[in-house]
């Protein structure tokens, strides 16, 4: 059940929070890369110090499309805030509680709830998907490092422990 007034979308100040809106969507979709780009060098930053090696690009390469797609939905989260004010009257659903008594409660869900929900779980989806992404870098780096030592035992355990720690998280 969709309820609104179209009116209220076409006053003064709801225009300017559409181009808002509209130029933070054209932002993430122009900048997803060269952000993604410095963040993933800073990230590098951090493992650096145990991969002794240029695994750079690697680490590129396995981060580029969680942090794309995690920093692609913060912008369009921030983008929906600046219209929740125009869309916080849609009401996608409305229920009725304990109809016909006095404990009577009407539990309805907006548009906007229902927007945050979605973004909040691909946000968390997204972030899952990069620490992933990271394990799996660290234990590339200390693979790298056995199978150069040739330790046979440390190679056959490594894998076996980057598997239970994805599980974990």
């Amino acid at each position: 059940m969709l309820s609104f007034n179209i009116s209220d979308i076409f006053k003064s100040d709801s225009v300017e929070h559409i181009g808002i809106f509209c130029l933070v969507i054209l932002l993430a979709v122009l900048l997803k890369r060269y952000l993604s780009k410095i963040i993933s060098k800073l990230l590098y930053l951090l493992f650096k110090k145990y991969a002794k090696s240029n695994y750079l690009k690697h680490f590129e390469l396995s981060i580029f499309p969680p942090l794309q797609g995690f920093l692609v939905a913060l912008f369009l989260f921030f983008a929906f805030l600046r219209v929740d004010s125009l869309i916080d009257k849609v009401v996608i659903y409305k229920r009725v509680i304990n109809k016909g008594t006095a404990e009577e409660t009407i539990k309805q869900l907006t548009l906007v709830e229902f927007i945050d929900s979605v973004f909040y779980l691909v946000l968390i989806i997204y972030f899952v998907w990069l620490v992933v992404r990271m394990v799996d870098f660290m234990f590339y780096v200390a693979i790298q490092k056995v199978e150069a030592h040739n330790d046979r035992e440390r190679r056959q355990l490594y894998p076996l422990l980057r598997d239970v720690i994805k599980v974990v998280i």
